[in-house]
């Protein structure tokens, strides 16, 4: 499983007419030290993680990384949850809760994806 050593709010994106959450995460992932992760508001009131992207932002200033949006990393959902050592949809899913977990994560959450 990835560790996260830090987790925070970035911002809301409106794709599709669907709202998603962007939390960009700091992991203990030699290959991929940053990544954003996106959450949406089910119906019942749950969020589900549904994308990891590599942050590819991360090698630039933080005032232009901000500016990078949800098709401007690299999909890594599939490739950290996937193969032998990883239990595919189990390890996502408590992934996103290890996400949600952290510091006021699931707060921001509720208040900006009301």
């Amino acid at each position: 499983m990835i560790t996260i050593r830090n987790a925070e709010f970035r911002r809301i994106l409106d794709r599709g007419g669907q709202r998603f959450a962007e939390i960009e995460l700091d992991t203990d992932q030699a290959s991929t030290p940053r990544l954003l992760a996106y959450f949406r508001k089910e119906g019942n009131g749950r969020y589900q993680l549904v994308r990891i992207m590599a942050d590819d932002s991360a090698r630039e200033t933080e005032k232009e990384s901000y500016a990078h949006s949800y098709a401007d990393g690299s999909d890594v959902t599939s490739l950290l949850f996937a193969g032998p050592s990883h239990g595919g949809t189990e390890d996502r899913v408590q992934f996103g809760y290890q996400i949600l977990d952290f510091g006021d994560i699931r707060r921001q959450l509720d208040n900006q994806l009301q």
